[in-house]
């Protein structure tokens, strides 16, 4: 089983891929419920290390990333290029609050759940309880998920680590502009253009790719 040492072991961007993969098909080691609830190394794979790989591969496939522990104050990762110089990276995510929780509780628990339902937990079985069934367009969550990117950009902004290269925001956007008469990239970077940064750079990894919105 891999522990959170390997992720603070400077690997290329094609080994931290193998890792990741190695890390989801066990499912003995982390079982769903656990990868569901986000505990431990699930949640540091999920929220910072992919990403980090992500943004790895999309920098040099011959660079090397790492973790830094967690009890660091200061970026989250490295990236190390093959030239000597190094790239220090502020890790959030953007799709992630207490409504989002509660739907992967349910997961963990084998319940079906709708991202867009209102969820509450009852004061008696501690359970987490689920009531409406709120119907969205593809366009309208996009621009709602595109609103927390923003939001949480505001947020590291206010609490900016001096000595960051890049500010990378993870999220999973899987819907493409075709057909949804919202071109979202330019809505992002327009917004992130107005409100501005102290990061040098940003980057959002989709769960597949790396978008660079800033500057």
């Amino acid at each position: 089983m891999t522990n959170r040492r390997d992720f603070e072991t400077p690997h290329t961007p094609a080994q931290m891929k193998s890792l990741t993969d190695d890390i989801a098909e066990d499912r003995e080691s982390l079982p769903d419920r656990e990868y569901h609830r986000r505990r431990g190394i699930a949640k540091d794979l999920i929220e910072e290390y992919a990403p980090l790989q992500g943004l790895a591969e999309h920098t040099a496939p011959n660079c090397r990333a790492y973790l830094m522990p967690p009890s660091n104050q200061g970026p989250d990762g490295v990236i190390e290029l093959a030239s000597g110089e190094s790239l220090t990276v502020q890790i959030t995510v953007a799709d992630q609050n207490d409504q989002v929780a509660m739907g992967r509780e349910r997961l963990s628990e084998g319940d079906v759940t709708f991202p867009t339902s209102e969820k509450f937990r009852d004061p008696r079985t501690r359970a987490v309880e689920e009531r409406g069934r709120v119907l969205t367009t593809r366009r309208a969550r996009l621009e709602e998920q595109v609103t927390a990117i923003v939001a949480r950009i505001q947020s590291k902004n206010d609490n900016f680590y001096e000595g960051t290269d890049i500010l990378l925001v993870g999220t999973n956007i899987f819907l493409a502009n075709r057909d949804l008469g919202y071109r979202w990239e330019e809505d992002l970077r327009k917004r992130i253009a107005e409100i501005g940064s102290y990061y040098p750079r940003i980057c959002v990894y989709t769960g597949k790719r790396i978008i660079e919105v800033y500057p």
